[in-house]
C-alpha cells in the first residue's frame, strides 16, 4: 500500500485571535459609523429644535450633547494609539450615552413620537460593537431606561412600548450574531489562505517560502538563548530516474515516504519544510542531529512505510550545518549545510564507485 501524506494540522484560530480580527474590523469601521451616526443624531436634534412639534433647544439638549460625545468618539477611536480590544467597550458606552440621552428627552417631555428613534439606536448600535460582552452590558442601561420612559406612557400602551424595546435589543443581538459568524469565517478564510501561502501541497509541511519566513525567529532564539540553531538538507536520492523509470505518481509516493520518515524521525519542535522538488530542510536549537545517524533513521522509517524498495532503494543523503562565529545568518547556514551534503553525496557516490569496481 502506498504511503500516505502526513498533513500538517491546520492551525485552528483560537478564541482570542479571532476577538482580535474582529477588534481590527471594529476599529477600521467605527470612526465612520459613528461619525455618520453623530452627524445624523445632531441635524435631526436641530430640526426638532427649530421646527419640530414643539420647538425648544431646551428640550433636544441631552440629545445635542450626546451627538456631540459620539462625534469626538468617532475622532479619537480610530487613532493609532487607540488599543482595538478597547473599541467595542468605548462603542458599547457611547451608544448607551446616546440612547439614554433620547431616553431623557423622551421620559421628560413624552414626543408623539415615543421611544422610536431609541428603539432604532438599540437595533441598531449591536452589529457595530462586535462584542457580545459589551453589547450585553450596554443594554442593560438601554432597558432600564425603556421601562422607565414606558413607565410614564398611560397604560397600556407602556407594556406595549416594553416589549417593543426588549424586542428591538432583540434584534439588534441577532444581529450581532450573524455578523459575527460571517466575520469569523471570513477569519478562518484569511488564515487558511495564508496556511496554503506557506504550505506544500503535497506533504502537508512548510515550503520554502514557510520556511524563509519563520526562520529570523528561530534564528533570534538562538541568540536570545545562546542556543546553536542548526539546519540539515535531506536530499532524495535519484528521484529524477524514479520519475523517468517509474512515472510522477510513484515519484509522489517517495516524496511522500520521505517526509513522513523525516517528521518521525526528528523532534517535534525542529522546523521541516520541503525546500525543492527533492530536498527537505529541518531547522532546529541546540546539538544537531548527527547526518550519518539521521540518514540511518530516516531509511529505516522508509523501509517500514510499505514503498516499492525494488523501485526505489528508499536512499536519502543528509548533509548539515550549525551557526558559529562565522556563520551567523540563515543564508550562510543554509548555504553551509547545502554544501555540506553534496559534499557527502559526492563521498557516497565514490565510494560505492569503488566498492563496484573492487
Amino acid at each position: 500500500m502506498p504511503p500516505q501524506r502526513t498533513p500538517t494540522p491546520q492551525a485552528e484560530l483560537s478564541s482570542h485571535e479571532l476577538a482580535q480580527f474582529r477588534w481590527e474590523i471594529a476599529k477600521r469601521e467605527t470612526p465612520w459609523i459613528a461619525g455618520a451616526g453623530a452627524a445624523v443624531t445632531f441635524v435631526l436634534g436641530m430640526a426638532n429644535a427649530l421646527v419640530g412639534v414643539s420647538p425648544s433647544f431646551k428640550e433636544n439638549t441631552p440629545v445635542l450633547l450626546a451627538s456631540g460625545i459620539v462625534a469626538i468618539v468617532a475622532l479619537v477611536i480610530g487613532r493609532d494609539w487607540m488599543p482595538a480590544a478597547s473599541v467595542p467597550w468605548i462603542t458599547a458606552a457611547t451608544s448607551a450615552v446616546l440612547v439614554c440621552a433620547l431616553q431623557l428627552q423622551e421620559g421628560l417631555y413624552l414626543p408623539p413620537t415615543g421611544l422610536v428613534y431609541s428603539l432604532i439606536v438599540m437595533g441598531a448600535f449591536a452589529p457595530l460593537i462586535l462584542d457580545y460582552r459589551a453589547t450585553t452590558i450596554a443594554g442593560i442601561p438601554m432597558l432600564i431606561g425603556c421601562a422607565w420612559v414606558a413607565s410614564r406612557i398611560t397604560p397600556p400602551a407602556f407594556i406595549d412600548w416594553f416589549m417593543v424595546s426588549c424586542a428591538a435589543f432583540f434584534i439588534g443581538f441577532v444581529l450581532l450574531w450573524l455578523r459575527m459568524r460571517g466575520i469569523d469565517a471570513l477569519a478562518r478564510s484569511l488564515a487558511h489562505e495564508k496556511n496554503l501561502a506557506i504550505e506544500d501541497p503535497l506533504t502537508g509541511m512548510l515550503n520554502r517560502r514557510g520556511m524563509e519566513s519563520l526562520s529570523p525567529q528561530l534564528i533570534a532564539l538562538g541568540v536570545s538563548q545562546s542556543l546553536p540553531v542548526f539546519a540539515l538538507f535531506v536530499d532524495i536520492d535519484r528521484l529524477k530516474e524514479v520519475n523517468d523509470l517509474h512515472g510522477h505518481d510513484f515519484g509522489d509516493e517517495v516524496i511522500i515516504a520521505t517526509a513522513n520518515a523525516i517528521t518521525a524521525a526528528v523532534s517535534a519542535d525542529d522546523l521541516i519544510a520541503r525546500w525543492g522538488g527533492d530536498e527537505f530542510v529541518i531547522l532546529g536549537l541546540g546539538e544537531p542531529w548527527e547526518p550519518d545517524t539521521l540518514n540511518q533513521r530516516i531509511h529505516a522509517i522508509i523501509e517500514d512505510s510499505g514503498i516499492d524498495l525494488k523501485r526505489w532503494p528508499g536512499s536519502v543523503t543528509v548533509g548539515g550545518a550549525t551557526t558559529s562565529a562565522s556563520i551567523t545568518s540563515f543564508e550562510d547556514l543554509m548555504r553551509q549545510a547545502d554544501q555540506n551534503m553534496y559534499a557527502r553525496r559526492a563521498k557516497h557516490r565514490s565510494g560505492a564507485a569503488e566498492q563496484s569496481k573492487g
